[in-house]
C-alpha cells in the first residue's frame, strides 16, 4: 500500500473572482490589487500598486456582494512576481473556514453571473 501524502495548502478549493479588486495595508501603505484566485488558505493577486517583499505582513480587505461589511484578512506574502504576489492567510479560525468557503462560492457565482450576457 502506498503511503498517504500529507495534505498541503494547495489542496484548498480555489475560487476565481474575475476583476475583483482588493485593498491591502502593508508597511503602513495602502495598496490595491486584482485577485487572480483565492482559497481559504490564501490568495494570488496581480497589478499591486505598492512594492512588496516576501514575508511582508498584510491586512487584505475584500468587499463581498452578500456581506454587509468588508472581509478583513491577515496574511503574509509568500511569493513575489512582476506586479503580482501570493499571500497565505495567517489568522483564519478553523471554525470560520466552512463559512469562508461558502462566502467565496457565493461570490464566484455572483461574479460569473454578472459576466454572462442576458439574451432577449
Amino acid at each position: 500500500m502506498a503511503p498517504k501524502l500529507a495534505p498541503t495548502k494547495r489542496a484548498a478549493l480555489r475560487f476565481k473572482l474575475p476583476h475583483k479588486k482588493i485593498t491591502y495595508m502593508a508597511k503602513g501603505q495602502l495598496g490595491e490589487a486584482i485577485l487572480q484566485d483565492i482559497s481559504t488558505s490564501g490568495c494570488c493577486a496581480k497589478k499591486n500598486t505598492t512594492e512588496l517583499t516576501v514575508k511582508d505582513q498584510l491586512l487584505i480587505v475584500i468587499e463581498l456582494a452578500e456581506s454587509d461589511k468588508p472581509l478583513e484578512l491577515k496574511a503574509r506574502v509568500v511569493r513575489i512576481g512582476d506586479h503580482d504576489f501570493s499571500a497565505e492567510f495567517t489568522d483564519i479560525d478553523k471554525v470560520f473556514v466552512p463559512n469562508f468557503s461558502t462566502m467565496l462560492a457565493i461570490e464566484q457565482r455572483y461574479s460569473v453571473a454578472n459576466l454572462i450576457p442576458i439574451l432577449k
